[in-house]
């Protein structure tokens, strides 16, 4: 959590220009849309119990009880796309993964679910208990940890942040902006399509012999 709290400066400096962001852009949106918005949210809490890697994780839903490996929940960061691990190791996808474990792994989370995925795999925002007003998407990005992927038809208030973030990541060169030119992970994953192909098929060969 060190890292959390030496970013407080940071914050202060996202809701100033947030604040501003806003009021730009508030014109834009309609009651209609963001009771659509609201609407779709479900908020969860849990501990997290595995990271996948720099935007995937597993948790265990809050009970009295501990839950079984196969009660797990995984979930995606939602607005946030990292390095990637597979086909082939993307620059800084390790750093991005033990940013995850160094900041979530074991830690109790409130979990809004904005959406989920093709695969029906939920997409959340995490906000960590004991941090008020501590979106952990937002942190990550502004450490340089991932690429915001909120686009134009999400709520404003996501776009204006979660794009600021990534802008003052990258005018910092902090993480991944290390890199002189770094490769989005969505291009990564095309220039790697048969790589990623082949892992799928033998995959699918493994779970047949089975």
């Amino acid at each position: 959590m060190k890292a959390l709290m030496q970013t407080t400066q940071k914050i202060l400096i996202m809701k100033f220009v947030v604040g501003l962001g806003i009021i730009g852009l508030a014109d834009e949106s309609t009651d209609e849309s963001v009771d659509e918005t609201e609407s779709d949210i479900v908020v969860t809490s849990g501990v997290v119990t595995e990271i996948i890697d720099g935007d995937t994780f597993k948790y265990c839903p809050t009970k009295d009880d501990p839950c079984s490996e196969d009660e797990w929940v995984e979930v995606d960061l939602w607005g946030v796309d990292a390095p990637e691990i597979t086909p082939e190791e993307q620059f800084f996808s390790k750093k991005a993964s033990q940013y995850l474990l160094d900041e979530l792994l074991k830690e109790t989370v409130v979990l809004e679910q904005m959406c989920t995925d093709d695969a029906g795999k939920p997409m959340v925002k995490v906000l960590i208990v004991n941090h008020p007003n501590s979106n952990f998407n937002v942190h990550l990005l502004m450490e340089g940890h991932g690429w915001s992927t909120a686009t134009d038809e999400d709520d404003v208030a996501d776009v204006v942040s979660y794009r600021e973030a990534e802008k003052f990541a990258q005018k910092r060169k902090l993480g991944l902006w290390r890199e002189f030119e770094p490769i989005a992970p969505w291009d990564w994953l095309k220039m790697h399509a048969d790589e990623l192909e082949s892992d799928q098929e033998s995959d699918a060969d493994s779970a047949e012999s089975e």
